[in-house]
């Protein structure tokens, strides 16, 4: 597996969600987060913020489970953990869309 560290934590696989959460201290429930997060009956989530912008509005989420939730400034990605490989075929998607290829 290739590493890559940032100023935070060591992240082992670059490119996967779900090795992020193994860097991350989990809440009670098992949520990692990167973000101002809120939620009620949540569990097993990866939350993160990335957005440069305005970070002063948290992340809130009701009854989400094992799912990974990315915000940046311009989209929102809401993906099941079981899943997570499926985001290289989005991006794709995204690149073959005229009106989203800004995004990638």
């Amino acid at each position: 597996m290739s590493s890559w560290r940032t100023g935070i934590f060591e992240w082992d696989d670059l490119g996967s969600w779900t090795a992020l959460a193994r860097h991350l201290k989990p809440d009670a429930e098992g949520n990692c987060a990167v973000a101002d997060f809120i939620h009620v009956d949540a569990a097993r989530n990866i939350i993160f913020d990335a957005r440069s912008k305005d970070r002063r509005t948290p992340i809130a989420v009701v009854g989400l489970r094992d799912s990974i939730l990315v915000q940046t400034d311009d989209a929102v990605m809401l993906a099941h953990k079981s899943q997570a490989q499926k985001v290289k075929e989005l991006v794709k998607k995204l690149a073959e869309m005229k009106e989203f290829k800004h995004l990638i």
